[in-house]
């Protein structure tokens, strides 16, 4: 009587316990293995179009994201053409200074020498006033000079051989040369100035564009940053929702297992 009685409870009780449904089929086994760990920017470098890729073992959900460039490179070509620029209109400027620099210094020389030129025209001039003021030579030496030989006339007199040449008029000649160096400096004046004007605006572009490209570049690391949140956020889902399936196959297992023993003890 006490089998008996105890073969009825055990039958009791393997149906009372909840079987699973046959219209469902067994949820498979899903393997609990730590996901692998997000790749950091501080472990590899990242370059454009490079992705990261993060799955789930169980559903398969397949999160990527591309790493962009912070700047592209007709950017970085821009402003290496603009450096080039602004080196060259460095050297131009430089060179201009220069080339004015001589053309004062020339200027100085030319004035130097004009003073003295013009010194020593004013002291020649004065040196042929002085022998031209002489007195006339006396008769006796008029009567000599008459009773010479016939070819004595032809000498000139005392007073012409002694006195100076005139001197040559070089102020004409200098004065063009000074005009056309004035001018030539004009020039250069106005070549420096233009070369000024437009190394200052290309620095200007160059600085907004530096501006710029900085701002773009701040723009795409903090987009980086919320997509690469958002997807330690689905990771972090993804594992509670892993972990929350794992403890429900424990407990689908425990039961199972129980339903088996009892049917073992039945059987």
């Amino acid at each position: 009587m006490t089998t008996i009685h105890t073969l009825s409870s055990l039958s009791s009780q393997a149906y009372a316990a909840p079987s699973p449904p046959r219209s469902q089929p067994p949820s498979p086994i899903v393997s609990r293995k730590p996901l692998p760990a997000a790749p950091s920017p501080s472990s590899q470098h990242l370059h454009r179009g490079d992705s990261i890729r993060t799955s789930c073992p169980s559903c398969g959900y397949d999160v990527t994201t591309t790493i962009q460039a912070p700047a592209s490179e007709e950017a970085q070509r821009m402003i290496s053409d603009l450096q080039a620029q602004v080196k060259l209109l460095n050297s131009k400027a430089a060179a201009a200074v220069d080339r004015l620099a001589d053309y004062e210094d020339q200027l100085g020389a030319l004035r130097a020498e004009q003073s003295q030129q013009q010194q020593h025209g004013q002291a020649n001039g004065r040196n042929s006033g002085d022998q031209q003021m002489l007195p006339p030579p006396p008769p006796s030496a008029i009567d000599t000079t008459s009773l010479a030989a016939p070819w004595q006339h032809l000498r000139p007199p005392l007073h012409q051989t002694n006195s100076a040449p005139a001197p040559l008029p070089q102020s004409a000649s200098t004065e063009p040369t000074l005009h056309s160096l004035q001018a030539t400096l004009t020039t250069e004046r106005t070549l420096r100035e233009r070369a000024e004007s437009t190394l200052n605006q290309t620095q200007l572009e160059l600085e907004e564009l530096t501006a710029t490209l900085f701002g773009q570049a701040n723009e795409m690391v903090a987009e980086e940053r919320r997509a690469r949140s958002k997807l330690e956020e689905r990771v972090r889902v993804l594992e509670r929702r892993e972990r929350e399936r794992g403890e429900r196959l424990k407990r689908l297992e425990g039961r199972i297992e129980r339903v088996e023993r009892v049917r073992g003890l039945v059987g």
